[in-house]
């Protein structure tokens, strides 16, 4: 499970005032947890993981961290987590080929697919667990967006507040979208965000916000 340009978008993008609880669901390697413990230093994360051998290797790479004691992984599905407080900021690069072919990877099965119960219950658990001011941020295909969004909103009462739309280039359609859900309504507001600006060369705006984080930027 190697880093990938969705996990790091949404630790980047990810946005809120001075968050004091953070979760991190989905895990994998760690990688959005780290980078949002680098944005937030004040901030305490939970970083929760049900592939045993992900879990194991987020583990290593949080104590092997400067961050290692405001980072804790859980290996455990999200719904058995009891958390201590309720959290400011949620964020998720889930599974998202709904009723897609499966692999016969079983890791990569998990990682990659997932039935719209899923949705169902993590919407759930963020009601209950995210605080009253607090942001729920999910990375996902454009085309299921509405769909999620929808049951937020109608089954759950979370309100779409924003978005950012992910292109591959300038002229291309999104080809991501990361959407925030909160309790509290407010008008949707829309952003846009391209990676490339020609074949192979990043823009200076993906080049900008990862610079942060990666050492060839």
């Amino acid at each position: 499970m190697r880093i990938n340009t969705d996990g790091v978008l949404l630790g980047a993008l990810s946005q809120y005032d001075h968050p004091q609880n953070i979760l991190d669901i989905g895990t994998g390697t760690g990688v959005i947890a780290l980078m949002l413990a680098q944005r937030y230093s004040q901030a305490m994360i939970d970083a929760v993981e049900i592939d045993e051998q992900a879990y194991l290797l987020a583990s290593k790479n949080f104590a092997q961290s400067k961050f290692a004691s405001r980072i804790e992984a859980h290996h455990a599905s999200f719904e058995k987590l009891e958390p201590k407080n309720r959290y400011h900021l949620m964020v998720s690069n889930p599974p998202y080929f709904l009723n897609a072919l499966k692999s016969k990877d079983m890791r990569k099965t998990k990682a990659r697919h997932a039935s719209f119960d899923f949705f169902e219950e993590l919407l759930a658990f963020a009601v209950k667990w995210l605080h009253e001011e607090g942001r729920l941020q999910l990375i996902l295909p454009v085309d299921i967006v509405e769909r999620i969004t929808k049951l937020a909103r109608e089954t759950f009462g979370l309100f779409h507040i924003a978005s950012t739309f992910v292109k591959s280039f300038d002229d291309d359609s999104p080809i991501r979208q990361i959407a925030v859900l909160s309790k509290q309504y407010m008008c949707c507001k829309v952003d846009y965000f391209t990676i490339y600006k020609a074949k192979g060369v990043y823009t200076d705006a993906y080049k900008m916000l990862l610079k942060p984080f990666f050492l060839n930027y």
